[in-house]
C-alpha cells in the first residue's frame, strides 16, 4: 500500500522538480533608452543592469520603442531573472549589479499602484 502512495505522488514530485531549474517570476519596472538598459525591481530602491539573450533584449526594446509615448519611460516587467555575481564595468557600473532576464512574462506601459518607481 505505501509503495502505491508513493508511485501516485511520483508525477507531481517530478513536476515540482523539473520547474526547479527555473528562475522564481520577479516583477519590475524596466527602463531603456541611449546607454539605459535597466530594471527596478518592486519593493526596492535598487536597480540592475540588465542582460540576456539577444532576443529577450530585442523583445522589450521593441515594445519599449512602440508603446512608450517619452523618451526612458518606465514599463511594468514581469519576468523570470537570476542576479549576476559579477563586477559591475560601463554604464552598468552606475547600478548595483547585473540581473540577466530569461524570460518575460508579460510587459505593459500601466504601471501598477504596488510598484512604484525608486
Amino acid at each position: 500500500m505505501m509503495v502505491r502512495r508513493y508511485l501516485a505522488l511520483t508525477p507531481l514530485v517530478l513536476a515540482v522538480v523539473a520547474g526547479c531549474d527555473r528562475p522564481p517570476a520577479q516583477r519590475g519596472l524596466y527602463y531603456w533608452g541611449h546607454e539605459v538598459n535597466v530594471v527596478c525591481p518592486c519593493g526596492s530602491t535598487d536597480c540592475f543592469w540588465v542582460r540576456g539573450e539577444p532576443a529577450v533584449l530585442a523583445t522589450l526594446r521593441t515594445y519599449v520603442q512602440k508603446q512608450a509615448t517619452e523618451p526612458y519611460q518606465p514599463v511594468y516587467l514581469a519576468y523570470r531573472g537570476e542576479f549576476l555575481d559579477e563586477p559591475s564595468t560601463g554604464f552598468a557600473a552606475n547600478y548595483e549589479g547585473y540581473q540577466a532576464v530569461t524570460e518575460i512574462l508579460s510587459v505593459s506601459v500601466t504601471l501598477p499602484e504596488d510598484c512604484p518607481a525608486p
